[in-house]
């Protein structure tokens, strides 16, 4: 009897523990590989113009969003943040957007840009880059105001 008794609790432990086992795998965070982050990748956005900003996105358990901030960390005079849904449902993606600098924006110089996906499962990842936005110049009207041609002698 006491012989049978151990056969069943280790048949029960054995039972018990292979049930419990799952095979889980693990859904991993997506993916982001920024391509360009203003014009030719120059990580300049210039004021009154619209800010290139080119990423391809992976996400194994598919987009749910993707957010973009813009901000300094110094002034609080200009703060871009924007959600985009139209991603959602796809693995794979590539964001092309741009962004407009506002005309009455003030404050040049250094500002951090952070691009933040997150997957249907709740999973996020993020990158960051930092980026500069300046004032434009215009260095075409200075070249054709020094080429007056007289063409008539």
């Amino acid at each position: 009897m006491k012989n049978l008794l151990i056969v069943i609790a280790t048949m029960g432990i054995v039972i018990f523990n292979a049930c419990k086992k799952e095979n889980k795998t693990e859904i991993t965070k997506p993916q982001i590989r920024l391509k360009e982050v203003g014009l030719d990748n120059s990580k300049i956005g210039y004021i009154g113009s619209d800010f290139h900003l080119e990423a391809d996105i992976e996400a194994e358990a598919k987009i749910n969003i993707v957010k973009i901030e813009i901000h300094s960390e110094h002034t609080k005079s200009w703060y871009f943040d924007s959600t985009y849904s139209e991603f959602a449902g796809l693995k794979n993606a590539e964001f092309h957007k741009h962004i407009d600098m506002p005309t009455n924006l003030t404050d040049t110089g250094q500002y951090h840009l952070h691009f933040i996906v997150s997957d249907m499962n709740g999973n996020q990842s993020s990158v960051e880059s930092e980026i500069q936005i300046k004032q434009p110049t215009d260095t075409l009207s200075s070249i054709i105001m020094n080429n007056n041609f007289n063409i008539m002698k």
